[in-house]
C-alpha cells in the first residue's frame, strides 16, 4: 500500500473518529439535557405537590383554628352568660334570703319585745295588786286592833269611853286618810306607768323607724352593689369578649373567681349587717329589760317606803293612842301602857323582820331573775349563732357537692364522649386501611401483570433486535423506528383497552362495593373470599402462562440481555413500588382528612352535648335555687310557727301564773275575812294571828314564786329538747346526705379509673400497632434499597460486560478487514477504487446514521415535550380540578356547620327559655338526626372525593406509565444506535464532562475580611458564625447564622483557622461527588480564629432556594 493510501486512510480513520467522538458527545449531551429536564419536571412536580399540600396543610390549620376561635368565643359567650344567669340566681336567693331572714328577725324581735313588754306588765300589775292585798289586810289588821283596843277600854272603864271613841274616831279618820292618800299615790303611779309606757312606745316606734331607715339604707346599699356587680359583671363580660381570641377559657375562670368572689363579699356584708340588726335588737332587748328592772326597783323601792311611812305613822298613833291611855285612869294607865308598848314592839319587831326578809327575797329573786335572764340571752346567742353557722355550713356544703357532682358528671360525659370517639375512629381507620390494602394488592396484582407483558414485549423485540446482527445497521435501525412506532401506536391501543377495561372494572368493583355495603357481614365474607380466590386463581394462571412463555424465550437470550432484561424489571418493579408506596402516602393522607372530619364532627357533637349538659345544669341549679327557696321559707315558718307557740305557752304560763295569783287572793281575802269574824280576846292572840298570816304569805308567795319557776323551767326545757330533736335532724339529714355524696363519688372515681385504665391500654395497643408499622415499613425500605442497589450492581456490570463484547467484537472486525486490506493492496488499480468506495460508503453511513441519530432524538424530544406538556395540562386541569372541589366542598362543610351552630343556638335558647324536659328531648332528637343526615352526608362526599382521586390517581398513573414507555423507547433506539455505531467503529474511552464550579478565589481571605475582623468592638469573644454551603447546579450557595458560645475557652473540636485551610477545604468539597452540603463553624476567641468542619450531607434547608450566591467573593 502507498504511502498516500495510508494517509488517505488515518485521514478518514481520524475524521471517523473525530465525527464518532463529536456524535457521542452531542449524544451523551442530549442525554443529560433529557435527563436532566426530565428530574427538573420530577423535581419541579414533586415541589408543587408539596406546595400544594403544604399550602392545604395551611388553609386546613388556618380553618381549624378559626373554627376553633369561633367555637371558642360561643363557648366563652355561653359561659359568660351561664356565669351571668347563676350570679343573678345567686344575688336573687342572697337577697331574698336576707330578707326572709330580716323579716323573721324583726318578727322574733317583735314577738319578744312584746312578750317582754306583757311579762312586765303582768308582773307590774301583780305588784300591785299584791301590794293592794297587802295594803287592805293591814287596814283590817288595824281595824281589829283599834277595835280590840275599844272594846278592851269600853270594858274597863265607862268613864274613858269618849276619849276612846273620841281617840278611836281620830284613828280611823287618819286609816281613811291614808287610805284616800295610798289610793291617790296608786292612781299617780299607774299614771306614771302609763306615761312611762307611752314614752317606751314612741321609743319604740322612733326605734322601728331608725330599724327601718337602716333597712332602706341597706337596700339601697344592696341594690348599689347590685348595680356596681351588673356594671362589673358587664365590664368583666366585655373584657371576656375582647380576649376570648387569646385566653377565653382562662378569662372565663378568672371572671368566675371574681364573681364568686364578690358573691362571697356580699353573703358577708349580708352577714354582718344580720349581726349587726341582732346585736341592735339584742342591745336593745338589754335596755328594755334594764328599764323594767329599774322601774319595778323603783316601784319597789316606793312601795317599801310607803309602807314604812305607814307603818311609822301607826307608831306615832298608837303613841298617841297611848299618851291618851296615860291620861286616864291610874288603873288603866298601866295595862295600856303595857298594852300598847307590847303591841308597838310586837309591830316593829315584826315590820323589821318582815322588811328584812322582803328585802333579801327581792334580792334574791331579782338576782335570779338577771341570771336567768343573762343565761336565756347566752343561750339565744349561742343557739342562733350555731343555727347560722349549721345552715352556712350546709349550704356551703351542698354547693360543693353540686359543684363536684356536676364536675364529675362533666368530665364523666367527656370521657365517655373521648372513649366512643376513639372507638369510631380506630373502627374506621381499620376498615379503611383493610380497604386500603385491598385494593393496593389488586392493583399491584394488574399492576406486575401488565409490566410482566411490557416485559415480554420488551424481551422479544430486544432479542430480535441482537439476532438481526451488525451487516443491516441502517436497515436495522429504521426497520427498529417502523417497529418501534407500531409497538408504541399497539401500546397506545392496548392501553385505551386496558383503560377501558380498567374502566369495566371499576365500575364493576364499585357496583360489588355496593352490594358487599348492603349486604350482612357473613354474605359480604363469603363474596369476598370468593373473590379473592378466583383472583388468586386468575393470577395464578397467568404466571404460569407468562412462566411457560419466559421460559420458551429464554434459551434465546445471551447474558447480557438477561442483565439488561433483570435491570428493566428491576427498574419496572422499583418504579412500581416507588408508585404503590406514593398512592399508599396519598390513601393514608385521605384517611387522615377522614379521620379529621369525624374528629371535627365529634368535637361539634361534644360541643353540642356540653352544651345541652350546661343547659341541665343550669335547670338543675334554677330548681335547686328555688328548693333552697322554699326550704329558707319552710324554715322561717317552721321558726314563726316555734314562736308563736312559745308565746302562745308563755301566755298560758301566764294565764296560769294570774290564776295562781287569783287564787292566792281570794285566798288572803278569806283570810282575811276570817280574821274580820273571829274575835280576838287578847293582845297575844292578836300577834299571834299576825304571826301567822304573815307566815301564811310567805308559803304561799314562795309557792307560787316556785309553780311559776316550775313553769318557765318545763317552758325552757320542752323548747331546748325540741331545738336539740330538730337539730339531730338536720345533723341525720346531713350525714345521710354526706354519706350518699361519699358513695356516689366513689362510684364516679371507679369508673373513671376504669376508663382511664381502658384507655391507656387503647393507647399502648395503638402504639405498639404503630411501632410494627413502623418497622414493617422500615423493612420494606431497606429491603427497597437493597433490591434497588443489586439492581443498578448488576444493570452497570451487564452494561460493562456488553460493552467489553463489543470491543472484542470490533476488534476482530477490524483485524479482518486490516487482513482483507493488505490482500486487495496487491491489485494497486482496484486499491483506489475500493478506497473510494469505502470512503463513500463510510461517509454515507455516518451521514446516514447521524441524519437519524438527531431525527431520532428530535422527535423523542417533541414526543416527551409533548408529553410533558399534556401531563402538565393534564395535572394542571387535576389539580385546578381538585381545588375546586376541595373549595366547594370546605364551603359546604362551612355552610353546613353555620347551619347546625345556628340550629343548635336555637335549640339552645328554646331549651333556656321553655326550660321544658320534652322540648329539649324534642331538640336532641332534632340534632341527632340532623347529625346523622350530616354524617351520612359527609360520608357520602367523602367517598365520592376518595373516588375521584383514587380516578385522578389513576389517570395520572397512566400518564406517568405512557411517559416511561416514550422515554424507554427513546433511551432503546439511542442504545440501539449507539451499538451499531461501536460496532462499525472503534469509540475510544469518553468520560462524562465534569459539572464545573464557579472558583472560589482566596477563599481564606474573604472568609477572614468579611466575617471577622480583630479591631470590630462590637463582637465579643464569644461570637461563632456557622455556615451552610450546598451545591446547586453549578454554584455554590450558602446561608450564615450565628450563635453564641456560653464559656471563655473555645470549645473541644476546635482548632485555629489559616486561609490555606480554606482553600484545601473547598476544593474538597468541590472535588467530592458524593457529598452535596457541607457545614462550618468558625470561633472567634482571644483573637484567633478557629474552625470545625462537618463535609457531610445534612437535611438540606432550601438553601438552594434561599441561600446567596458564592461568585461574588462577598458573605451578605
Amino acid at each position: 500500500m502507498s504511502t498516500k493510501g495510508i494517509e488517505l486512510q488515518e485521514f478518514n480513520k481520524k475524521k471517523i473518529n473525530n465525527v464518532t467522538e463529536e456524535l457521542a458527545h452531542e449524544l451523551f449531551k442530549k442525554l443529560t439535557s433529557i435527563k436532566t429536564r426530565l428530574a427538573e419536571e420530577k423535581q419541579k412536580k414533586h415541589d408543587e405537590d408539596a406546595r400544594l399540600a403544604a399550602e392545604a396543610e395551611r388553609k386546613r390549620i388556618a380553618e381549624e383554628a378559626e373554627r376553633k376561635r369561633i367555637a371558642e368565643e360561643a363557648a366563652a359567650k355561653k359561659k359568660a352568660e351561664e356565669d351571668e344567669i347563676k350570679a343573678r340566681l345567686a344575688a336573687e336567693a342572697a337577697e331574698k334570703a336576707r330578707k326572709e331572714t330580716e323579716e323573721a328577725d324583726r318578727k322574733r324581735i317583735a314577738a319578744e319585745k312584746a312578750a317582754e313588754e306583757k311579762r312586765t306588765r303582768e308582773a307590774a300589775e301583780a305588784a300591785a295588786l299584791a301590794e293592794k292585798v297587802a295594803l287592805a289586810a293591814a287596814e283590817e289588821k288595824k281595824k281589829k286592833e283599834l277595835l280590840a283596843l275599844k272594846a278592851l277600854i269600853e270594858a274597863n272603864t265607862s268613864n274613858q269611853k269618849e276619849i276612846i271613841t273620841t281617840v278611836t274616831n281620830a284613828i280611823v279618820t287618819g286609816i281613811e286618810g291614808a287610805k284616800s292618800q295610798a289610793i291617790q299615790k296608786e292612781t299617780e303611779r299607774k299614771k306614771a306607768e302609763e306615761a312611762e309606757k307611752a314614752r317606751e312606745i314612741a321609743a319604740a316606734e322612733a326605734k322601728a323607724r331608725e330599724i327601718a331607715a337602716a333597712e332602706a339604707k341597706a337596700r339601697a346599699l344592696a341594690e348599689a352593689e347590685e348595680k356596681a356587680k351588673a356594671l362589673a359583671a358587664a365590664e368583666e363580660q366585655e373584657k371576656a369578649r375582647a380576649a376570648a381570641e387569646a385566653a377565653a377559657k382562662v378569662k372565663a375562670d378568672e371572671d368566675a373567681r371574681i364573681l364568686a368572689e364578690e358573691q362571697e363579699k356580699a353573703r358577708i356584708l349580708a352577714e354582718q349587717e344580720q349581726e349587726k340588726a341582732r346585736a341592735l335588737a339584742e342591745a336593745e332587748k338589754l335596755a328594755e329589760e334594764k328599764k323594767t328592772r329599774e322601774a319595778a326597783e323603783a316601784a319597789e323601792k316606793l312601795r317599801l317606803a310607803e309602807e314604812e311611812a305607814k307603818k311609822e305613822r301607826i307608831a306615832q298613833e298608837l303613841l298617841a293612842k297611848k299618851a291618851l291611855i296615860e291620861s286616864s285612869k291610874s288603873k288603866q294607865e298601866e295595862i295600856i301602857t303595857t298594852v300598847t308598848n307590847a303591841i308597838v314592839s310586837g309591830i316593829q319587831g315584826a315590820n323589821t323582820q318582815a322588811k328584812q326578809k322582803e328585802t333579801e327575797r327581792e334580792l334574791a329573786r331579782l338576782e335570779k331573775e338577771k341570771q336567768e335572764k343573762q343565761e336565756k340571752a347566752r343561750l339565744a346567742a349561742e343557739a342562733e349563732t350555731k343555727r347560722l353557722a349549721d345552715l352556712a355550713a350546709a349550704e356551703e356544703a351542698e354547693r360543693k357537692r353540686q359543684e363536684e357532682t356536676k364536675r364529675l358528671a362533666d368530665l364523666a360525659a367527656a370521657e365517655e364522649a373521648e372513649r366512643k370517639r376513639q372507638e369510631e375512629t380506630k373502627r374506621l381507620a381499620d376498615l379503611a386501611a383493610a380497604e386500603a390494602e385491598r385494593k393496593r394488592q389488586e392493583e399491584a396484582k394488574a399492576k406486575r401483570a401488565v409490566d410482566q407483558q411490557k416485559q415480554s414485549n420488551i424481551i422479544s423485540k430486544t432479542i430480535e433486535v441482537i439476532q438481526q446482527g451488525v451487516d443491516g445497521a441502517q436497515a436495522e435501525s429504521n426497520e427498529r423506528i417502523r417497529l418501534a412506532e407500531e409497538a408504541r401506536k399497539a401500546e397506545e391501543t392496548r392501553r385505551a383497552e386496558e383503560a377501558a377495561r380498567l374502566a369495566k372494572e371499576e365500575a364493576r368493583k364499585a357496583a360489588e362495593e355496593a352490594a358487599r355495603l348492603a349486604k350482612e357481614t357473613r354474605d359480604r365474607e363469603e363474596a369476598e373470599k370468593a373473590r379473592l380466590e378466583a383472583l388468586e386463581a386468575e393470577r395464578l394462571a397467568k404466571e404460569a402462562a407468562m412462566k411457560a412463555t419466559i421460559a420458551k424465550q429464554q434459551e434465546l437470550i445471551t447474558g447480557v440481555t438477561n442483565a439488561i432484561v433483570t435491570g428493566i424489571e428491576d427498574a419496572k418493579v422499583q418504579a412500581a413500588a416507588e408508585e404503590q408506596e406514593k398512592a399508599r402516602e396519598r390513601a393514608l393522607a385521605e384517611e387522615k382528612a377522614r379521620e379529621r372530619a369525624l374528629a371535627e364532627e365529634k368535637a361539634r357533637e361534644r360541643a353540642l352535648a356540653e352544651e345541652k349538659a350546661r343547659e341541665r345544669a343550669l335547670a338543675e341549679e334554677q330548681a335547686r335555687a328555688a328548693a333552697a327557696a322554699e326550704e329558707q321559707a319552710r324554715a322561717a315558718a317552721e321558726e314563726e310557727e316555734q314562736a308563736r307557740a312559745a308565746a302562745e305557752e308563755e301566755e298560758q304560763e301566764q294565764a296560769r301564773a294570774a290564776a295562781e295569783e287569783e287564787k292566792l287572793r281570794l285566798a288572803q281575802e278569806k283570810l282575811s275575812l276570817e280574821v274580820i269574824t273571829k274575835t280576838v280576846a287578847t293582845v297575844n292572840s292578836v300577834l299571834v294571828a299576825t304571826e301567822a298570816a304573815v307566815a301564811k304569805k310567805k308559803a304561799d308567795d314562795a309557792a307560787a314564786a316556785e309553780a311559776v319557776a316550775k313553769a318557765a323551767k318545763e317552758a325552757a326545757e320542752a323548747k331546748a329538747a325540741k331545738e336539740r330533736d330538730e337539730e339531730a335532724k338536720q345533723l341525720l339529714l346531713k350525714q345521710a346526705a354526706e354519706a350518699k355524696e361519699a358513695e356516689e363519688k366513689a362510684r364516679l372515681e371507679k369508673e373513671q379509673a376504669d376508663r382511664e385504665a381502658e384507655a391507656k391500654e387503647q393507647a399502648r395497643l395503638e402504639q405498639e400497632a404503630a411501632e410494627a408499622e413502623r418497622v414493617r415499613l422500615t423493612e420494606e425500605r431497606k429491603s427497597q434499597e437493597n433490591a434497588q442497589r443489586g439492581v443498578i450492581t448488576t444493570t452497570l456490570n451487564a452494561i460493562n460486560q456488553g460493552i467489553e463484547g463489543v470491543k472484542r467484537q470490533v476488534e476482530i472486525k477490524d483485524n479482518e478487514r486490516k487482513e482483507l486490506e493488505q490482500e486487495k493492496a496487491r491489485i494497486a488499480a482496484l486499491e483506489h477504487e475500493e478506497r473510494n468506495k469505502q470512503r463513500d460508503t463510510v461517509t454515507n453511513t455516518v451521514s446516514t446514521s447521524v441524519s437519524t441519530i438527531k431525527a431520532g432524538i428530535d422527535g423523542a424530544h417533541e414526543k416527551s415535550n409533548a408529553l410533558i406538556m399534556n401531563a402538565k395540562a393534564a395535572e394542571a386541569e387535576e389539580a385546578e380540578r381538585r381545588k375546586e372541589e376541595a373549595i366547594e366542598a370546605e364551603k359546604a362543610l362551612a355552610a353546613e356547620a353555620e347551619k347546625k351552630r345556628q340550629e343548635a343556638e336555637q335549640a339552645a335558647d328554646a331549651a333556656e327559655k321553655t326550660r321544658l324536659e320534652q322540648e329539649a328531648m324534642a331538640a336532641e332528637q332534632a340534632s341527632e338526626m340532623k347529625r346523622q343526615e350530616a354524617v351520612k352526608a359527609e360520608a357520602a362526599q367523602v367517598k365520592a372525593e376518595a373516588e375521584a382521586q383514587a380516578q385522578a390517581v389513576r389517570i395520572k398513573q397512566e400518564q406517568d406509565a405512557i411517559l416511561a414507555e416514550q422515554q424507554e423507547a427513546t433511551q432503546r433506539l439511542v442504545s440501539n444506535v449507539i451499538d451499531v455505531l461501536k460496532q462499525l467503529i472503534v469509540i475510544p474511552s469518553v468520560q462524562p464532562v465534569p459539572v464545573t464550579y464557579s472558583p472560589i478565589e482566596n477563599a481564606g481571605e474573604i472568609l477572614t475580611r468579611s466575617l471577622f475582623t480583630l479591631d470590630n468592638p462590637t463582637i465579643d469573644n464569644n461570637n461563632m458564625m456557622i455556615l451552610y454551603l450546598e451545591k446547586c447546579d453549578g454554584k455554590i450557595k450558602l446561608r450564615r447564622t450565628s450563635n453564641v458560645i456560653k464559656n471563655k475557652d473555645k470549645p473541644a473540636g476546635f482548632n485555629e483557622l489559616k486561609p490555606s485551610d480554606l482553600v484545601t477545604l473547598f476544593e474538597s468539597f468541590q472535588q467530592n461527588k458524593n457529598v452535596n452540603s457541607m457545614r462550618i463553624g468558625i470561633l472567634f476567641s482571644d483573637e484567633k480564629l478557629y474552625i470545625n468542619n462537618d463535609i457531610r450531607e445534612f437535611a438540606s434547608a432550601n438553601i438552594c432556594e434561599d441561600g446567596i450566591d458564592f461568585d461574588d467573593g462577598k458573605i451578605h
